[in-house]
């Protein structure tokens, strides 16, 4: 029996019983491996262009029906010649026989990508409002709609540090579920300068670490502005979070995914993203209603509150949360995405 046939049985002998995510493997992801398996070792004999590599690559991603294929070979070839996009690479230089040595590197990052693995996890960074983020699975991705949200709470801030006058105290800003630490280094990066102090807490360990490496990276560990605290749920979080408030402003892309659409999610977000920071329960609010009862005794009397939301989330606010203001604010699609929350007078 020769390679192919051993690996056909293997794979085979293991269907039944190997999950990813909950869902078994296909007899139709079985084949594929033993294609990428077989294109592989052609490949490695073979001379090649990256231009004629990255077509075979774009056109292997539409046949496989992954979402945006262009973007996807694109990001990677782009990464081969550490670029951002397959733009910034000259034709010239597209035209040019790929060394040997990089054949299977980029083969194996494509074939990553053939199994639904984001590109942000594939090259294991990606940039966001201004700064160049490490990333690695589980740990949420941020997404563009995210830096609008940083957008609309920089301008809250710098709004509240002119008010704020020469006070000695710093404004304190609280983000809840930081991730990979988007929102709030981006936003301190923003304000290296002025006098403010960020308080980050995730409920994952694996989340609260990659925070720290990325702050470290961007050097804004700095003590006297940033704190990143593991810190769970409950009356725990409560009891951490004292020593820090109140707060100024709170900031969350809080888990707001009702449960009804869970089952809606792309492979690439269902396979690899962590659920934790998805699934919102039923309605979307668990996490959001957490937050909001937290904010009661760890907000300011003049406080704000920005939450990235379900578009189904905005009129919820304005007719059953009579504790609070509510201001609503689209995204670039054009779904109401974001809310801004005071205490009613």
């Amino acid at each position: 029996m020769n390679n192919v046939g051993r690996m056909t049985t293997i794979l085979k002998q293991i269907l039944n019983s190997y999950k990813l995510l909950g869902e078994c493997l296909s007899v139709t992801r079985v084949e594929n491996m033993l294609q990428i398996h077989r294109f592989s070792s052609d490949i490695r004999n073979s001379s090649q262009t990256y231009n004629e590599l990255y077509k075979y690559w774009y056109n292997r991603f539409i046949s496989d029906d992954i979402l945006e294929p262009e973007e996807s070979a694109g990001y990677i070839f782009a990464h081969l010649f550490n670029k951002k996009t397959i733009s910034l690479v000259p034709q010239s230089c597209m035209n040019n026989l790929i060394p040997h040595e990089k054949i299977s590197y980029v083969n194996d990052l494509c074939v990553k990508r053939l199994k639904r693995m984001p590109i942000q996890y594939i090259l294991g960074e990606w940039d966001f409002f201004g700064v160049n983020l490490k990333m690695k699975p589980p740990v949420f991705i941020p997404r563009p709609e995210t830096e609008e949200l940083v957008k609309h709470v920089l301008q809250c801030i710098k709004c509240r540090l002119n008010n704020h006058g020469s006070k000695n105290s710093p404004l304190k800003i609280l983000e809840i579920g930081c991730g990979s630490g988007a929102i709030t280094l981006s936003l301190l990066h923003n304000l290296k300068h002025e006098n403010v102090k960020f308080v980050a807490i995730d409920a994952t360990s694996h989340a609260v670490q990659l925070s720290k490496e990325n702050s470290k990276l961007l050097n804004l560990d700095m003590l006297t502005k940033l704190q990143i605290l593991h810190i769970e749920c409950g009356v725990a979080k409560s009891i951490l979070l004292e020593k820090f408030a109140p707060f100024d402003i709170i900031v969350s892309n809080p888990p707001y995914i009702p449960t009804s659409d869970m089952k809606n999610l792309p492979d690439e977000i269902s396979m690899y993203e962590d659920n934790i920071a998805l699934h919102g329960g039923n309605k979307g609010l668990d996490v959001i209603d957490g937050i909001l009862e937290l904010a009661k005794h760890m907000l300011t009397k003049n406080g704000s509150i920005w939450l990235e939301v379900d578009s189904s989330h905005s009129s919820i606010f304005r007719t059953s949360y009579a504790d609070w203001m509510v201001e609503s604010y689209k995204d670039l699609f054009d779904n109401f995405r974001f809310c801004h929350f005071r205490k009613s007078i």
